[in-house]
């Protein structure tokens, strides 16, 4: 089940931001994913996110 943007168009799903809380940070929950990469820096969490898909995560 997707929730709508506020502009009314299709959102992303709760489901999705909680695979990706889990994948990074080992939690279902967390900041704001834009928090989260605007305090951990994007080019930081897109390399997280790489080492990630390639299993390289502890």
């Amino acid at each position: 089940h997707s929730k709508q943007s506020p502009e009314g168009g299709p959102g992303v799903s709760g489901a999705f931001f909680q695979m990706i809380y889990q994948v990074l940070i080992g939690q279902e929950r967390g900041p704001r994913f834009g928090s989260f990469a605007a305090l951990y820096g994007v080019t930081e969490t897109r390399s997280l996110i790489q080492k990630a898909l390639a299993g390289q995560l502890a």
